[in-house]
């Protein structure tokens, strides 16, 4: 029987889609999430910069998105050629970006989305890239984005302004897509002026956007300041003097009351930042441990560290600050920021306490790399997430370490996408420059 070829869009639902977000939100950064930390980079970001994702580059491409929809919807493409006509329209924007900035060469850094597999298309598209930030500022309404794929109809997309009031047996769900942004520019898609540069209309709509977002969090009290041409000025989010004035006025406008205090939070955000970057030193370093000596019973002979037990001597030097802002932590504060932090079956305020308990009496490295209880907390924790995945397991995990080297772990802190949301509010301030 002959087997024909078949094309299609795989449907994946929200939660799923989310779970996906926040693995690649880690990953984007090197960084791997072995023992649940994790969960303080995305409770605390999602808290502070509600719809950024780490993926995220330049603020124009949340309008980029919905312009290429309604590109082809203004074509009146089929569903049946949406996939292919949707990728040749972004291979034409990428290309004219690459354009914009000169050749190859020079793109990279400037925030272009697959230049590095140009003319491939990238393994996440800006649509995937950008949809949720699109719903959580209000510049999207509609079907979720597998449902725009799946169930395409050029005739039901639309932009806000240039939508139909609908009839009185209609119902709003049936409209697949409406977006409310302004119209692309002259010559969109192929021969658009500007590159990345907003527009002043491009960058007052999208502020307006961010400070009409109903949940109370920095970027909403962001879109504020920057109307007064305030602007951010570090990379470090507990240092830039328009966070903190962002954390003021929102603590300032909503009072005590129910909501806990954005600059109470950002102290704790900095602590446990510490205490993440301790963490995946510490599992780097037993995982070295662990290495070393499968490689010794392999060869007889000793093989030099890779760096990860050195990385634990700096946590001791009086000059380094990580250690002591990592026990000022209040691990039972954590849960006023990020209830999930308690969901059951994960408990990382547990293993944080582990931590805190082993690291306050430790006095050298070796200490810490001796100590029973805080390893298997460690293990218990990386195989809970992993599975046969794990690599701490003295025997079950030797496959896995096998491959282990002195970038498998990446011991840093977390910066709660920062210089994401720092990179596109300075795409709006410049924007609104251009006035």
């Amino acid at each position: 029987m002959a087997i024909g070829s078949m094309l299609g869009w795989v449907a994946i639902d929200p939660t799923s889609v989310g779970r996906i977000r926040a693995a690649l939100d880690l990953s984007d950064q090197g960084v791997v999430d072995e023992l649940g930390v994790g969960i303080l980079h995305t409770g605390y970001a999602d808290h502070f910069f509600p719809g950024t994702s780490v993926l995220q580059t330049r603020a124009r491409y949340v309008f980029f998105v919905p312009w290429t929809f309604l590109h082809l919807a203004r074509k009146r493409v089929r569903g049946d050629a949406l996939g292919p006509k949707k990728r040749e329209v972004e291979h034409v924007v990428t290309g004219r970006l690459i354009a914009h900035f000169g050749g190859v060469p020079s793109t990279v850094g400037q925030g272009i989305i697959g230049v590095r597999v140009h003319p491939k298309a990238p393994a996440q598209p800006p649509d995937f890239v950008y949809w949720t930030a699109m719903n959580t500022w209000g510049l999207h309404a509609g079907r979720p984005r597998s449902s725009l794929l799946n169930r395409w109809n050029a005739q039901e997309v639309f932009r806000a302004a240039e939508a139909k009031p609908m009839g009185e047996e209609a119902i709003e769900s049936e409209r697949l897509a409406v977006f409310d942004v302004p119209p692309p520019p002259d010559g969109w898609p192929g021969e658009f002026a500007g590159g990345f540069d907003l527009t002043s209309v491009e960058a007052e709509w999208l502020r307006a956007r961010w400070q009409r977002m109903q949940t109370p969090s920095l970027l909403r009290s962001i879109a504020t300041l920057v109307k007064a041409k305030l602007a951010p000025t570090t990379w470090t989010l507990w240092s830039d003097p328009l966070v903190l004035e962002a954390a003021r006025r929102a603590d300032a406008e909503h009072g005590r009351g129910s909501l806990p205090s954005f600059v109470q939070a950002i102290g704790r955000a900095q602590l446990a930042s510490a205490a993440a970057e301790i963490v995946r030193a510490t599992y780097g370093a037993y995982v070295e441990a662990a290495w070393r000596r499968d490689r010794k019973q392999a060869t007889g002979a000793e093989v030099a560290g890779l760096g990860y037990a050195d990385k634990l001597s700096g946590y001791f030097d009086p000059r380094s600050a990580t250690r002591e802002l990592m026990l000022r932590l209040d691990v039972g504060e954590l849960a006023i920021d990020l209830p999930d932090i308690r969901r059951a079956g994960r408990r990382v305020d547990e293993l944080l306490g582990v931590f805190q308990e082993a690291w306050r009496a430790a006095r050298t490295p070796d200490d810490i790399l001796g100590h029973r209880r805080l390893r298997e907390a460690c293990e218990r924790a990386e195989v809970r997430r992993k599975g046969l995945r794990a690599r701490l397991p003295l025997t079950e995990g030797r496959e896995r370490r096998a491959d282990l080297t002195a970038h498998t772990v990446r011991p840093v802190g977390i910066d709660y996408r920062w210089p994401v949301t720092h990179r596109l509010v300075r795409d709006v301030c410049e924007g609104l420059a251009r006035g």
